[in-house]
């Protein structure tokens, strides 16, 4: 935990550059609306806290001078109109003018964010540290960087109005500066204690958090809907649940004392005794008992006193969140600065098929020395359709990940047309594999967008029924209204489309069918089908992938069978590799596990009769 504290304090350098970072892009993306709301921030703090004071001071001492309310009255106007004048064109520059530069500066830092997302490795998603910052940073940019902003313009406009305020103290007497500044000394050395306290408390809260909302968000996510209703995981759910919360109310009350000592320090301490009851103490002594002052100075003292008060904690807090939104400003430059570690070359990838050959394989994933992947060698000639086989954990879906640079190898290498990977243009690479994973996504998104999501730019609505069709899926496009402009999901639209499993697999079936691509990978591409939808399947990837490679990973062995080759893993090895026919007359591991799976189907027919 020590450990942790330390990496999370900044130095006062860090904070002045991540406060410059923000100002930066300020200025960059809005500079006449960051300065000129600047120059109003200051006028407005310079006119309201010195201007009440002046008013008290002349309003008393024209009484006490006889002079009557003629010229308190002629300033109270003039401070009226100016102050009018002010409130008006602070408000229509905000509604105007400062909030949609603001709304727009936005969503050009949350693009560069979503767009660096993109280009980070899949490793930092499977790292908890690095995603909860990740998390930290997307949740609290909009409002981390307005905060940010209004630290400074807080600063700087308190700062000029309190050095006002202080001049017009001084004037009357010096000893009055004594307390702001002791209070002000005092402000900011619990506030930054406070500042740290907090960030240290919602920091190690988050991870907390997203245990308590996962079992939340189980019991109204439709996902889930059919398996709590099925089975008998409900109330251990809900203990979870409850006991997700019982630690997060335990971690809360673990920070309360604190919180709330710091609180008190503050609010009390500070701004209600010091600077304000002790102060007005003795403005009153000035005035009853040594005479030095008068009572129109009396009553600007008093008012100078509120005056200062709102201007230090103004101040205060501006300072405190320098440091509280740098913190967080932190989390998002640790992740603009990361530089992935899965870069690619200059070398364009192939257009048609390429021989794929791996090379002493080995990989274990980051933070783990197990291999998943252990001294593989194989290759795939231009063309060929070579089939994964094995059981849960021996590397299939591991050996794709590498094949598509999702990740490096620990040792050994991939080759492609005799390039090692990592000399390829990494976005070119990719576009040259057409892969759908057994946990594909689909959009809510037209369904016409989610088969064209490689081709946006050209989509073609018939290349994009073509691959619909190939996949199976003509039959069910033929009875939507909207054809390929069907929304699909009710995430945005009550009249959106929900698919079964096994139609959500035709769509992104057609996907990797509709993209131009060399090599054509699936992971499991019948899992969801029928026998009868999984023999359709079978040969439309006959006819889609004609001229095209093909590796695909199944454990449905009778997909396998019109592979060229198979090629059986186990423990991150290729155990046993070549046709059907082959291995099945070899007797081995494959001839086991397709026999153990044609018995299930025997043995069920033979139940039937």
């Amino acid at each position: 935990m020590a450990d942790n504290k330390k990496k999370q304090k900044l130095s006062l350098g860090r904070t002045v550059q991540n406060t410059l970072f923000v100002l930066r892009y300020y200025f960059r993306y809005m500079p006449f609306t960051t300065a000129f709301n600047l120059l109003l921030s200051i006028t407005s703090q310079v006119f309201w806290r010195t201007g009440y004071v002046l008013l008290f001071k002349i309003l008393f001492d024209a009484i006490a001078a006889g002079e009557g309310l003629r010229k308190a009255l002629l300033f109270l106007i003039g401070f009226g109109v100016v102050d009018f004048l002010l409130s008006m064109i602070s408000e229509l520059f905000w509604g105007y003018v400062y909030n949609p530069n603001v709304s727009r500066m936005m969503k050009k830092v949350e693009r560069e964010l979503y767009e660096k997302a993109i280009s980070m490795d899949l490793a930092c998603f499977e790292d908890p540290e690095f995603y909860n910052d990740y998390m930290m940073a997307l949740d609290s940019t909009n409002q981390k960087f307005s905060q940010m902003y209004f630290s400074v313009s807080r600063l700087i406009s308190n700062l000029i109005a309190i050095f006002a305020i202080f001049a017009i103290l001084a004037t009357i007497n010096p000893l009055f500066l004594l307390f702001p500044i002791v209070g002000s000394v005092l402000a900011i050395f619990i506030s930054v204690k406070d500042n740290k306290v907090n960030f240290e408390y919602k920091k190690g809260r988050k991870p907390l958090e997203r245990r308590r909302d996962y079992y939340g968000r189980v019991f109204y996510q439709p996902e889930y809907a059919k398996e709590l209703r099925l089975s008998g995981i409900t109330e251990h759910l809900l203990s979870l649940f409850d006991d997700a919360a019982a630690n997060l109310r335990k971690y809360d009350r673990g920070y309360a004392l604190k919180q709330a000592t710091l609180q008190f320090l503050k609010n009390f301490v500070v701004y209600e005794f010091i600077a304000k009851l002790v102060m007005t103490a003795f403005c009153i002594y000035q005035v009853l008992v040594t005479k030095s002052v008068t009572v129109g100075e009396a009553a600007g003292l008093i008012n100078a006193a509120q005056q200062t008060t709102y201007a230090v904690t103004n101040l205060v807090w501006g300072l405190a969140e320098f440091q509280d939104n740098a913190q967080y400003i932190e989390c998002m430059r640790k992740f603009l600065d990361y530089e992935p570690k899965i870069v690619g070359g200059t070398l364009p990838a192939p257009e048609g098929p390429a021989e794929i050959r791996a090379e002493g394989l080995t990989f274990a994933y980051p933070g783990s020395d197990k291999a998943v992947l252990d001294g593989i060698d194989l290759t795939i000639a231009p063309g060929e359709r070579v089939a994964l086989v094995g059981y849960n954990g021996a590397g299939k879906t591991t050996l794709i990940k590498l094949l598509l640079r999702l990740y490096d190898p620990t040792d050994g290498r991939i080759l492609l047309n005799g390039h090692d990977l990592r000399e390829y243009d990494i976005t070119s690479l990719r576009e040259y594999f057409g892969c759908v994973f057994q946990d594909f996504v689909l959009f809510a998104a037209t369904l016409g967008e989610n088969v064209a999501c490689d081709f946006m730019e050209n989509s073609d609505p018939e290349k994009i029924r073509a691959a619909l069709d190939l996949a199976g899926f003509s039959e069910r496009l033929a009875k939507m209204e909207k054809g390929i402009d069907t929304p699909l999901t009710r995430e945005f639209d009550e009249n959106g489309l929900n698919l079964s499993g096994g139609e959500n697999q035709k769509v992104a079936m057609a996907r990797t069918f509709a993209k131009p691509s060399g090599c054509i990978i699936l992971d499991e591409p019948s899992a969801a089908l029928d026998p009868i939808s999984e023999y359709n399947l079978n040969e439309s990837m006959n006819a889609a992938a004609a001229g095209r490679t093909v590796v695909y990973i199944s454990h449905r062995l009778s997909t396998t069978r019109m592979a060229d080759r198979i090629c059986m893993m186990e423990q991150g090895r290729i155990i046993e590799s070549g046709s059907h026919d082959s291995l099945m007359a070899l007797g081995g591991k494959y001839a086991e596990m397709f026999e153990s799976q044609a018995s299930r189907y025997v043995g069920g027919e033979n139940e039937a009769k």
